[in-house]
């Protein structure tokens, strides 16, 4: 059984090699084909069955190498370290893929903000106000409520709708 082992860790740690120097994902599209939510695809991955070869194989080999376990002990350990392994590679390098890290600022991340006015804003009269989210300085139309709203007024943005911020005077606790 030792040839097995040796033959799946070298497969396996080959495969690996092999897409680190290509510099790739072997799976290419074929993972984005499947539903994010189905399961089963983790069996379809490349990746599942590489680190199943690598876990199963080193498994294999050092449990038998070490004479620490029977025939068929060292065989099911070996089978569930590389399913375990190959299951585990495979979720979460495709949590990964799918994560979307953005450092664009969403506009309705501005709600609950201070800003400041630049163009005068005041009800029915569309000013604009600016503020800084995620270190990203962002102008936003902006309408004032009963009281105008002066260059250079700080602010609370309320709500946004249909793209103008609703803002009022930031009581002075906030501004300081």
């Amino acid at each position: 059984m030792l040839w097995v082992y040796l033959s799946a860790l070298i497969l396996g740690a080959g495969m690996l090699a092999l897409q680190a120097i290509m510099g790739h994902d072997a799976d290419g599209d074929v993972d984005a084909d499947h539903d994010a939510d189905h399961d089963a695809s983790l069996l379809f991955s490349s990746r599942f069955w590489i680190f199943l070869a690598l876990a199963f194989g080193l498994a294999g080999t050092l449990l038998t190498l070490f004479h620490l376990a029977s025939v068929a002990v060292v065989l099911g350990l070996s089978t569930f370290s590389g399913l375990a392994s190959g299951l585990f590679a495979a979720w979460v390098l495709r949590a990964l893929k799918q994560g979307q890290v953005s450092s664009s600022a969403s506009v309705d991340e501005a709600v609950g903000r201070v800003a400041e006015v630049l163009v005068p804003c005041e009800k029915g009269k569309v000013g604009k106000v600016r503020l800084s989210l995620r270190g990203q300085t962002v102008d936003l139309l902006a309408m004032g409520g009963e009281h105008p709203l002066n260059v250079g007024t700080k602010v609370v943005v309320e709500e946004i709708e249909g793209g103008i911020a609703r803002v009022t005077r930031a009581p002075d606790e906030i501004t300081g």
